[in-house]
């Protein structure tokens, strides 16, 4: 199929592991072709309008049900023209990026599968005073098993070195070091458990290690949330999460992706120590209308209080609250 002036893309992975379609959008016209001859996908976009032409093309392989292979390779020369979404390499700047993308899911036995990728980074000299990533390689494996249709644990662990490039400032500013490797590790255990029909909960531990720290040493954070989703009534739906974290510094931050209002996605920042929690509820009162709201808390405990005297408010407490209609015709 061809596609102009489109904006979505096909195959690649999600970031957090297994081989799923990106969501990449852009601000200009493009060209989104796929051509399918099984067991092979082939896909591929082309930005226009821009001075350098950012561009994306691979191959979807599936050999079997239990098998799935992907390979991409990207150029992405401006930042601005795109906003991706579970994308290659979550976390990374796009500003400059090119790279070669492997990712793989294997069903071992029933039960049991194995998924993971492998992202080659590559991106030109950075401009001046600013710092991008120059090479690196972003590495993940996944293992989930799945005990019962109710009940699955699931494993990963993902590490990923970067060679940053510092250059001097044009004309003013401080001098900036020269060549220097980031390091950053992850591991996650996530237990997922439906004990009825209308009830499940989610639990989830990780910890996040990432060198050079604040200080030039290793910072390390963790954090853990519980989540429950319920359904007390037809058409009505309850969605909740507390998480609490606990990080050395900013670069040893810990990412959640949380649910939010029908058509918005959340990707938290959790550094400092500190709480988070939220509560979504959702009524669909017609096939035609639905109301949904969401009040979420964030608090950094590691804040001095504000304001003169004692029993103030901390500084750094977030609430938000929000309310959406919905209607279909």
């Amino acid at each position: 199929g061809l596609n102009v002036l489109g904006s979505s893309l096909s195959a690649g992975a999600t970031g957090e592991g297994t081989p799923a379609p990106p969501v990449v959008t852009t601000r200009r016209g493009s060209f989104d072709l796929r051509i399918g001859i099984p067991p092979f996908t082939m896909f591929g976009e082309i930005v226009l309008a821009v001075a350098e032409v950012p561009w994306i093309a691979g191959a979807l392989f599936t050999p079997s049900e239990k098998t799935r292979i992907v390979i991409v390779r990207r150029f992405y020369p401006a930042a601005p023209e795109f906003r991706r979404t579970f994308g290659f390499a979550d976390g990374s700047t796009g500003q400059n990026e090119a790279g070669t993308y492997f990712g793989a899911e294997i069903s071992l036995s029933p039960g049991l599968i194995a998924a993971g990728y492998l992202d080659l980074v590559s991106s030109p000299a950075p401009g001046p005073g600013a710092f991008f990533p120059s090479s690196g390689i972003d590495r993940l494996i996944s293992i989930r098993c799945l005990l019962s249709e109710r009940f699955s644990i699931e494993t990963r662990y993902r590490a990923r070195a970067t060679d940053v490039t510092a250059n001097e400032s044009a004309g003013a500013g401080p001098r900036t070091p020269g060549n220097a490797v980031k390091r950053e590790e992850k591991i996650r255990c996530e237990i997922r458990w439906k004990p009825a029909e209308h009830l499940s909960c989610r639990f989830r531990m990780e910890y996040a290690a990432a060198s050079p720290g604040a200080k030039n040493e290793t910072d390390r954070g963790s954090a853990g949330f519980a989540e429950l989703a319920v359904e007390p009534s037809r058409g009505v739906t309850i969605h909740s999460r507390l998480q609490l974290f606990g990080t050395d510094s900013f670069v040893s931050r810990i990412h959640a992706a949380e649910a939010d209002l029908p058509g918005t996605l959340t990707n938290a920042v959790l550094s400092g120590e500190g709480s988070r929690w939220y509560v979504i509820c959702s009524w669909r009162l017609s096939e035609h209308l639905r109301v949904s709201a969401k009040y979420s808390r964030h608090r950094r405990d590691d804040r001095p209080n504000s304001g003169p005297g004692a029993g103030t408010l901390p500084s750094d407490i977030i609430e938000k609250a929000g309310f959406q209609l919905d209607l279909a015709f």
